[in-house]
């Protein structure tokens, strides 16, 4: 509810801070995105019996003559 009432304020107080130390800006703005945006999560793929879904995967560049 802090930042969602300050909003307003906010880009102003950053700003000011930005005009000093704009590293410190990052760090705050950073900081504060863990409260705004998901976080990824890792998930391992794997084929429907378990086994590693890219063993058998192959590229294919370009047009390949056949024998």
């Amino acid at each position: 509810m802090l930042l969602h009432d300050n909003l307003d304020n906010l880009s102003e107080w950053l700003e000011r801070v930005a005009e000093d130390n704009p590293e410190r800006a990052i760090e705050i703005i950073l900081k504060m995105s863990e409260y705004v945006l998901p976080k990824l999560a890792r998930k391992e793929v794997t084929g429907a019996d378990g086994s590693d879904l890219f063993s058998n995967l192959k590229f294919k560049f370009g047009e390949t003559k056949q024998d």
